[in-house]
């Protein structure tokens, strides 16, 4: 910073200026000035002193003014067109904490910043900040902001453009004002935050009290609840109880009537397999009686075929017997010579006569044998259609119990299923019973709940409206 010149200097000036004018006539060659001398000099030497004097008072105007800005409580910085420092004044220097040997005029704006960041007080780019300057000052704009110190301070700046180019930066120290103006927000927020308090206070109030009495009401309808709740999980529970038992002794009976039909099964399929057997053994014995029928038929065939032969027999024993008859005669005709021969005929005559005798005697037994032999193929005739009659019941009866064992194991294996089902209903039943008895215990728990609800809800008003009172006091 240049020298600042005070008023206290005039005399000091006034001799300055004597001594300068003298120079001055001794640089240009000007006459020698003497009491005698020429007017002109005299002229001369007047106006040289007035030159001195306008210095001197131009010299004191512009210390009046950089005390003027040295004492001004604003930082203020001139630049010219071309970005260089023409002047600052001390409140600028001190209130960036720089070292006033430092600021020269003539320095460009780059530079100053550079000495404001290493002396702490300003934290951005220098380069960035010069050109976004300088382009809003080519563009003929104003800025004007704060900064946040690192010290807590707050510091306002704003640009002024000059005539001719150039520009002033201002800056203003309103870390005092900006705290004095929120500290007065502050005391108008507070009223209006203990306003908005004292309404949430009250709004909470109301909407305690509605809480607390729409808890007491269903409170209220929760112990009424869970009174029929404990009521009807009693009657439940012995209903429940008493459906159990009754399952338990079905399910038992079930179980004892899937026994039975699993034993009827078992019997009748032995019965079913020992009817097969019948079965076979009534078509086996079928079948040995048409065989026999036919070999009698067969018996009765060869009688009767006896019975023709015998009747030849019997033929030829009467014509034997006629033969002999005649031989009888034809040798009593011969006479002595025809007694052997007679003897011989006589012996052919009783054989013939056995004969006939003995192939009628046979010829009878044959016919009581046919005769017996058409009963007994009568007989065995009936006897194999009865045994067929059988073989077709006992087939049919096979059948149908064969039909009735599958029946009976379809209907063992549902009674089975229904035991099974029986027992699980059974068992169900218990567990419902069990549940009813826990939600018989629930009710109870429920309505112990209820009515201790209600006594909270009570203590839980006091103590809220104990406290909205201490707040809003």
């Amino acid at each position: 910073m240049p020298k600042r010149i005070t008023s206290s200097s005039k005399s000091i000036f006034v001799s300055l200026a004597v001594i300068a004018a003298i120079g001055a006539f001794a640089a240009f060659g000007l006459p020698d000035i003497s009491l005698g001398g020429s007017l002109v000099s005299l002229v001369l030497l007047v106006l040289c002193a007035g030159l001195g004097f306008a210095v001197l008072r131009l010299r004191s105007r512009n210390a009046l003014l950089t005390a003027a800005l040295d004492n001004m409580p604003q930082g203020l910085c001139m630049f010219d067109a071309s970005a260089r420092l023409v002047l600052c004044n001390a409140s600028f220097i001190a209130m960036y904490r720089l070292d006033a040997g430092s600021v020269k005029p003539g320095m460009s704006l780059r530079e100053v910043l550079d000495l404001r960041k290493r002396a702490g007080t300003f934290s951005g780019d220098p380069e960035k900040f010069v050109t976004d300057r300088l382009a809003v000052i080519a563009q003929g704009k104003t800025t004007s902001a704060s900064s946040d110190m690192e010290d807590g301070r707050i510091i306002a700046a704003a640009d002024h453009l000059m005539t001719g180019g150039g520009w002033v930066d201002t800056f203003e120290d309103i870390t005092a004002r900006r705290k004095a103006a929120l500290a007065a927000g502050a005391s108008q927020d507070q009223q209006k935050r203990k306003a908005i308090i004292e309404d949430i206070i009250n709004g909470f109030r109301r909407e305690t009290e509605e809480l607390l009495n729409r808890t007491t009401e269903s409170a209220d309808q929760m112990r009424q609840m869970a009174g029929s709740l404990l009521e009807s999980s009693g009657v439940t529970t012995d209903r429940v109880q008493s459906a159990a038992r009754m399952s338990r002794d079905a399910s038992m009976n079930v179980q004892s009537v899937a026994a039975a039909a699993e034993q009827m099964s078992i019997s009748i399929g032995e019965i079913n397999r020992r009817l097969a057997r019948t079965n076979e053994i009534v078509r086996d014995t079928a079948s040995d009686a048409q065989g026999t029928n036919t070999q009698i038929s067969n018996l009765s065939q060869v009688s009767t075929k006896i019975t023709e032969i015998i009747e030849v027999i019997h033929k030829i024993a009467e014509q034997t017997n006629l033969l002999a008859l005649n031989a009888t005669i034809e040798a009593a005709r011969a006479g002595e010579a025809g007694k052997g021969f007679a003897v011989v005929a006589s012996e052919v005559k009783s054989l013939a006569l056995q004969t006939a005798k003995a192939t009628e005697e046979i010829g009878n037994q044959i016919n009581e044998v046919q005769a017996s032999t058409n009963v007994v193929v009568t007989a065995m005739t009936g006897v194999t259609g009865r045994m067929q009659e059988i073989n077709d019941d006992t087939a049919s009866v096979a059948e149908s119990v064969s039909q009735q064992n599958t029946a009976t194991s379809e209907i063992s294996r549902n009674v089975g299923t229904v035991a099974e089902a029986s027992q699980a209903i059974s068992d169900t039943l218990e567990d419902v019973t069990r549940v009813a008895d826990t939600m018989q215990s629930s009710a109870r728990t429920v309505l112990d709940a209820s009515e201790a609800v209600t006594t909270h809800a009570t203590q839980l008003r006091n103590a809220v409206k104990e406290f909205l009172d201490k707040v809003a006091a």
